[in-house]
């Protein structure tokens, strides 16, 4: 439970908390399906870094709920988590604001928005610098991502890759005035839906993309 301004990063040792090194200290936040990993609340700022958050399991945001706060998510992978309603790996609400920077969001699952969940205006998530939504199941909408009620999605040089949707949106979808950015070579690929497969846009939502592919959907 985080409601101050910190940042919260793994890849030490008991003898070295000078430097990180998560890839020879991997730091691992398991839940063992016993509630959420992370909750995030305030208006406050946030750094999660070098990290490995899995085994969380609740009604929204298995993984990470962030409401109202400004949150950074580097170098880390958000895997196996759940939620039995929105967001099994991410869900963020009611103006929080979300980067994932060169981290992965995999294998979690959901009704709605299987990877992440993001919903409310002046909410928004970004995925750079190589971030992936990879490989994440929606029983309904939204299989990698959900982008809700004039939430804000860009996806700027990131992968949203081999996700699945039991109705609409296996890669992204994008509902109720909300805006959507895919740029700088991001690619949606190999996803799945009963309508769009990569990508589905409705309900006076906008869209944007540029520099980039949908393929294989």
């Amino acid at each position: 439970y985080i409601a101050k301004s910190l940042t919260l990063r793994g890849g030490y040792t008991t003898t070295n908390w000078t430097t990180s090194d998560p890839a020879a200290n991997p730091t691992t936040l398991d839940a063992a399906q016993g509630g959420r990993v992370l909750f995030i609340t305030g208006p406050i700022s946030v750094t999660v870094e070098n990290l490995r958050l899995t085994g969380g399991n609740a009604d929204n945001g298995g993984g990470i709920y962030n409401i109202a706060a400004a949150t950074v998510i580097s170098n880390t992978l958000v895997y196996s988590n759940s939620a039995t309603d929105n967001g099994g790996g991410l869900y963020n609400e009611s103006l929080g604001k979300v980067t994932l920077a060169a981290s992965t969001v995999m294998s979690n699952t959901a009704d709605g928005g299987g990877g992440i969940y993001t919903t409310g205006d002046g909410s928004a998530v970004a995925l750079r610098n190589g971030s992936r939504v990879q490989a994440n199941t929606a029983t309904f909408d939204g299989g990698g991502i959900y982008n809700i009620a004039q939430s804000a999605l860009t996806i700027d040089d990131s992968r949203v890759i081999s996700n699945t949707s039991g109705a609409d949106g296996g890669g992204v979808t994008n509902w109720q005035s909300s805006v959507l950015t895919i740029t700088n070579g991001s690619r949606i690929a190999d996803n799945l839906a009963s309508r769009g497969g990569g990508v589905w846009n409705g309900d006076n939502s906008t869209a944007a993309i540029d520099q980039s592919q949908l393929l294989s959907n």
